[in-house]
This record gives C-alpha cells, structure tokens and sequence, in this order.
C-alpha cells in the first residue's frame, strides 16, 4: 500500500516536472536569446561562483541583451550600454517594475515595503517623494554634512596614527567612520568606536550584505526547506537592523518638534506629514514604509560607500603614480591646506581617479533586479510583461568595445583633450544606475567619496604591505576587494 502511495506520488511529480518543462520550452521563443535550460534547475548549471562574470561569458555568446533561467522562471539580463541605457531611460516606465517575489528583497525590505525592492505604484512614488523632499532639505546644508564628514575624518586619522607605519586592512577603520557619518545624520548623533551600539549596527549590516542573491537558495524554493547558514545570518542581520531603527523612530515621533528638525529622520517625519496631507484618505504610507525608507539610507548607503572607499585604497596601492599626481594636482590648484567640498570642480584629476575606482570595483556587480510592467522589447527583442531584468554593471565597466584595457587603471578616461573631468553621460558607465530606479543616495556617496578620500590624501601616502592588493572580490550582494593590508605613511 506505501509502495503503492510512493510510486503515484512518484509519477505525478514526474508528470508535473515534465508538463512544465514543456511549458516553459514552449515559451523560449517570446524571450531573447539565451542558453537552453535543464529541467528543474534551468540554467544554473552555467552559474560559477562569480555570477557577473558567467553572465559576463555568456552575453558574448548570447549579445548583450539575452534570456537565462532559474529553475523554471526565465529572465532577461541587459549587458551592453546602449540597451541599459534605452530600457532604463527612454522606456524607462515600462522597466521601472521590480519582482515582487524576490527572496532576499522580500525579507530585506518586509514585503517590498522600501524603496528598493517596492512595485512601480503611488505607493513608491510618496516613498520616493518623500526621500527626496527630506534629502534635498536636509541637503540643502551641505556645509553640515561636510562638517560630520570632517569630524569624522579626524577621528579616522587617530585611529591611522596609532597604527604607528604598521600594516592593517582597511576595511574595519574605514566602515566605523561611514557609519558614524550616517548615524549623525539618521539619528543625529555619534559613537565611539567601541560603543556596544555601534558594534550591533556594523555585525547587523555585515549579515545583510553577506547573502548572495545570485545563490540557488534565491530561486529554488525547496532548497529553504533546508538548513542553510547565509539564510540565517540574512534573517539575523534584519532582525537586528529593526531593532535600532524601530527604537530610532519611535523616540523622534515622541520627540518631534516641526519647529527644530535635528536630522535626516526628522526630516523624513516632516515630509511624510506633508504626503499625509496630500494623500488625504490613501494612506499610502505607514511606519514600516518610513522606518524602510531609513533602512535603505542606513544599509545601503554604509556598505556601498565603505566599500567604494575600500576599492580605492586596494586601487591607490597598486599605483602610487596616481597617488602622486593626485598630491602635484592638489598643491597647484588649492596650495598646501586640506581639499574642501567646493573645491570639486577645481580638481578634474582627482574627481577622474573617484570615478574610475568606481568603474573598476563595480562595487553593485548586478542591480536590483527590475521588472517590465508591460509587453515591451529592446534591440529588436520582444520581453513579455512582468519579466523579471537584470542589469549586469560589472559587464558594463568591463566591455572591452567600450573601455580600452578595461583591467588598466586610468583615470584619464573620464577627462576630456583640456583636461576637464567628464561625468561619463555617453559612457559604459553606470554606478548608481539611472532613469526612474536611480540610485536617490547618489549625490551623498559622491559628497562622502569626494571629502574622505581627499582629506585622507592630503594627510597620507597609501602603500601595500605584504603584496599588491588583488583588485577582485568574492560574489555578495556587494562586491568587495579580496582583504588586504596597507601602510599609511604621513605627509
């Protein structure tokens, strides 16, 4: 009688994988071209450990605008420049979705409730409205924002000089200064750096970051019914998150004054006030979507410009020409004191070097994903609608059609036969994304980049110990230099 059970459990399983399968050959033809997929697993076979740099190998195969699967779900990855840029810009609106079924965004953002991972809808239209209200106002003070970068940086160069010329990674030194950055302006205030606080913060967010969505475990949903360690350590890392910053925003609704906004939270109150009022009886927003929107500035903006910063010490250490001229550039234009913010238009070569690090370390290798919202296509490709996008950046900074030696450091790619700095707009060259989902944190990173790594030059040498620094890095949500140790020698 068991036998009996198993063996029809057995073939109607069988049958129910064999129907698909069939389905899903069936549908090839709406999709770009791509690799054939195997049942149950698609095509993750062809998936290294390097997931980038596979879909990398295979967009040469496929051309830059091609299908792949996850088991039975088929996607399209956008390789090439031409084709992000006209999916992401001119029919922006019909990519501007994201998958409401991703697994790692689900749990990272409580259902798709932030501005990340959130639906095209009026729902992340007053999100996003409201980030920017509270961004631009409390932006508007860029003068503070420096001053916290500064009192920052200073602290930073403490922890260098007690270093005393010894070797270390820079990692760890270089992520409590960020994040002290941004919990002065989500919580308006500052850690120490041995504060418990601001251990569980830094140990909250390393858990998030250290997932990799590109794992099986992503798209294959009977792989969560078994024990898997990088699923617990997401879990645990958003669990902790919420923790700092639901107690972050119950104690400034208890303490809000629209007469005296302390910080970028109180900002985000008074906007969405100003939503609420708009939006009359929609009630679009709640406390969850606010304490996201904190979260995407709070998580994001710490482990992207931490690691942005991180690849170009990896970079500088290799070339210390460029560190160099980056000093003889400084000295001719603003003489001996430290760079300040507005003197970013005065220092081409220096803005080139930012930019090219960026290009180079690639620190978000593939986007968040984007969903097309209608039939749609690109480059002569029909898409169908509710597609799930990929946009693979690494590709992008790597083509070797638009990027001569794309493994070659040189920041005179981003200056123009004058000499004067170009912000890459005809470029493979996509950092922070573009169009309607673009990066709303990018004129921060830039700020943060600009005044850390200058005040850092202007006070120190970067050289390697212990060999070169490996520019490449082990696959993650974000993509970090492989650990490296340096010495800073003062100026």
């Amino acid at each position: 009688m068991i036998l009996e059970i198993l063996y029809t459990l057995l073939v109607a399983t069988a049958g129910y994988v064999l129907v698909s399968y069939c389905i899903q050959l069936k549908r090839l033809k709406e999709y770009p071209p791509g690799p054939w997929p195997l049942p149950i697993i698609g095509n993750l076979h062809l998936i290294s450990s390097e997931p980038h740099k596979a879909l990398s190998r295979l967009g040469k195969k496929y051309g830059p605008v091609m299908s792949f699967s996850f088991g039975s779900q088929r996607f399209v990855v956008i390789q090439g420049i031409k084709e992000a840029r006209e999916t992401l810009i001119t029919k922006g609106l019909s990519f501007a979705g994201r998958p409401q079924d991703n697994f790692a965004g689900q749990l990272i953002s409580h259902g798709n409730k932030d501005i990340l991972f959130a639906d095209y809808n009026p729902a992340l239209k007053a999100m996003r409205k409201i980030a920017h209200g509270a961004l631009k106002a409390y932006g508007d003070g860029l003068v503070e924002l420096e001053h916290s970068v500064l009192e920052e940086a200073e602290a930073l160069f403490k922890r260098f000089d007690m270093k005393n010329g010894e070797g270390f990674d820079p990692w760890k030194e270089l992520g409590l200064s960020v994040a002290n950055v941004i919990c002065a302006i989500i919580f308006g205030k500052r850690y120490s750096e041995d504060d418990p606080e601001l251990q569980y913060i830094l140990e909250a967010i390393t858990l998030i970051f250290s997932f990799d969505p590109a794992a099986p475990v992503s798209h294959l949903a009977f792989l969560r019914l078994l024990p898997n360690a990088s699923v617990s350590n997401l879990k645990r890392g958003i669990e902790m998150r919420d923790n700092v910053l639901a107690k972050v925003l119950k104690e400034h609704k208890e303490t809000y004054d629209p007469g005296n906004l302390r910080d970028f939270t109180d900002f985000i109150l008074s906007e969405a006030k100003k939503q609420e009022l708009e939006d009359k009886a929609e009630n679009l927003i709640d406390d969850i979507n606010l304490q996201q929107i904190l979260s995407d500035l709070f998580t994001a903006g710490f482990e992207t410009t931490t690691t942005a910063l991180t690849w170009c010490f990896a970079i500088l250490a290799r070339y210390p020409d460029v560190q160099q001229r980056v000093a003889e550039e400084r000295r001719k234009v603003i003489g001996d004191r430290m760079p300040r913010l507005d003197d970013r238009g005065n220092l081409p070569y220096f803005e080139a070097v930012i930019q090219e690090s960026l290009r180079m370390g690639s620190v978000t290798p593939i986007a968040v994903p984007h969903k097309t919202l209608h039939d749609t296509e690109c480059n002569g490709h029909k898409i169908p609608a509710g597609t799930e996008v990929w946009y693979n950046l690494w590709s992008l900074h790597y083509d070797e059609k638009e990027w001569n030696e794309p493994y070659c450091f040189k920041p005179e790619r981003f200056l123009d036969n004058e000499g004067k700095f170009m912000r890459a707009a005809d470029q493979s060259f996509l950092p922070f994304g573009a169009g309607r989902r673009v990066c709303i944190g990018e004129a921060l990173a830039r700020m943060e980049l600009f005044t850390f790594l200058s005040s850092i030059l202007y006070r120190y040498n970067i050289v390697s110990d212990g060999g070169l620094p490996v520019l490449d890095g082990p696959p993650a949500i974000i993509l970090k230099p492989k650990p490296f140790k340096i010495k800073l020698i003062q100026h």
